[in-house]
């Protein structure tokens, strides 16, 4: 999944032309070498610590409330990220906690729930077209929100690897809690799968849940959650002809014009723990071997800026 690039002025396919003649010269556009990873800066605001006191009932205490649905005065906020590079990437995400029923079908687990947003997108106007006049980005589909939903689907799956929701259980089929998991995307250039990824993974890492109280009186201590493994992503691009070469952290432009993207996440101990595959051509085993060699290679720079 990707979101055509936004060119500004510069009619897209003029300018798809221009960055394919760049590449074939050997160049992108941003000057990186084919091989270079973009390095995300992240900023993280845990708002409680182990030692929080956040009571769940309808006590008349000055302490907010985190019960079935979220105080309005602090939202049941319990962490922020905002992840940046130095290419224009900028991505908020908020990590929202209340508590609740598990769900039926997993009585032992908690819930956590995935939204990714982008204020910058088009609004379908009220005939169901495109409204071309809000923005210069441009969902082919005229469905705005169909890339954002596959995105939140492609969070969900990884999640599913490497968060074990168990640990947000309270009481089995009965409480448990609910972490919603906000992502903003505000500004990006390509990459969306890895940044999302990344900036939610961060949020999640040593994430503190506070002392609450449930509304029968019974008390819950702080714990701290845990990721059982610590994945990073990269897209790579790969473009056709006598030999395959590899683009790496592709930007939107370079997706655009790619013939085929290749997300690939890796593990701390060098196992690949996922793999997606996009484009107009077939899935090249010698794409994806030099792309999971190169990302097991060179992924220890991202892994740091995200969990140390």
């Amino acid at each position: 999944m990707s979101l055509p690039p936004n060119t500004g002025s510069v009619e897209l396919t003029a300018f798809r032309a221009h960055t394919a003649q760049r590449l074939a010269r050997g160049e992108r556009l941003d000057k990186r070498d084919f091989a270079t990873c973009r390095i995300p800066t992240v900023m993280r605001e845990e708002r409680f610590s182990a030692s929080s006191d956040v009571s769940g009932g309808s006590s008349s205490g000055g302490s907010n409330a985190i019960t079935t649905s979220i105080n309005p005065t602090n939202n049941g906020s319990l962490a922020a990220v905002m992840y940046t590079d130095n290419y224009g990437a900028c991505i908020h995400c908020t990590v929202r906690g209340l508590l609740g029923p598990p769900r039926p079908s997993a009585p032992a687990a908690g819930r956590l729930n995935i939204h990714v947003e982008a204020p910058f997108l088009e609004q379908l106007d009220e005939t169901g077209g495109a409204n071309y006049k809000s923005f210069q980005y441009i969902i082919s589909n005229g469905n705005a929100d169909l890339p954002l939903r596959q995105l939140e689907g492609y969070i969900r799956t990884m999640l599913e690897g490497c968060f074990d929701l168990r640990q947000l259980s309270i009481y089995d089929g009965e409480a448990c809690w609910v972490l919603n998991v906000n992502v903003t995307l505000l500004s990006f250039d390509g990459g969306l799968r890895a940044g999302s990824l990344h900036a939610v993974l961060a949020a999640l890492h040593k994430l503190h849940l506070p002392r609450t109280r449930l509304p029968n009186g019974d008390v819950i201590e702080s714990r701290q959650v845990r990721l059982s493994s610590l994945p990073v992503v990269c897209t790579f691009g790969f473009l056709a002809g006598e030999q395959v070469r590899l683009l790496t952290d592709t930007t939107a432009i370079e997706e655009y014009v790619a013939d085929g993207l290749i997300t690939v996440a890796v593990s701390e101990s060098g196992e690949v723990v996922g793999v997606h595959q996009t484009g107009k051509c077939p899935l090249l085993a010698q794409a994806l071997s030099a792309a999971v060699q190169q990302w097991m290679q060179g992924s220890a720079e991202v892994r740091k800026a995200l969990y140390d």
